[in-house]
């Protein structure tokens, strides 16, 4: 039960055209594994690994959008959108601030955490496989991150639409945010819908 669960959680780590396939099969060679853990942080042991493991389930990416959100929570409506109109364009600053006001109130308190417990799931499980970890602290890291989503969303659907945004957040351009959720749009519609998802065959809140 514990790995599908884990691979239900991963599936929506999956980009591009075949990102359906891969989330169903989830194939890769221990080469990939290695270049996507390193797209994230700079990671070529062990330790390096168990401390972008940390920092996922502590800090992650998430940071920035909670920073942004609680100071955009401190302006009224029309405030809000004047400070975001000043904002530079340059590094997508103003469009993470954009994003960021358009669900203030809109996803559960945990916002984006999903992009972070999704990606310590799917990369302590590469970590096993690629033998930076034990199998033992491959699965206390995943089973972290996995209570952590259960006690932050109410289903995978909530979850899904989580990480889609915080994606859209990490990556600050409009433009190609917006190529990312039309290119994603029918997958995350199959992940949700599909008999053979690996999202259908367990329970959000299955026992873990």
């Amino acid at each position: 039960m514990k790995k599908k669960y884990f691979d239900a959680l991963t599936a929506v780590c999956w980009v591009g055209k075949f990102s359906y396939f891969n989330a169903v099969n989830s194939a890769m060679s221990k080469r990939k594994m290695k270049k996507a853990i390193k797209s994230w942080n700079d990671v070529h042991e062990s330790e390096d690994l168990k401390g972008l493991l940390d920092w996922l389930l502590k800090e992650g990416r998430r940071e920035g959008f909670k920073q942004l959100k609680d100071y955009l929570n401190t302006m009224r409506e029309e405030e809000r959108h004047k400070y975001i109109q000043s904002l530079p364009e340059k590094d997508g600053e103003r469009y993470r601030a954009f994003l960021t006001n358009y669900y203030l109130n809109r996803l559960p308190e945990a916002h984006i955490a999903a992009v972070d417990y999704s990606f310590c799931v799917l990369f302590s499980q590469y970590g096993k496989k690629i033998k930076y970890l034990t199998a033992a602290e491959a699965e206390e890291y995943a089973l972290q991150a996995a209570k952590l989503c259960q006690n932050s969303y109410s289903c995978w659907e909530e979850y899904t639409i989580a990480f889609r945004v915080g994606v859209q957040f990490i990556t600050g351009e409009e433009e190609k945010a917006e190529e990312y959720v039309n290119t994603e749009k029918r997958a995350s519609i199959k992940l949700l819908a599909s008999k053979y998802s690996p999202l259908r065959k367990v329970s959000w809140d299955v026992r873990i």
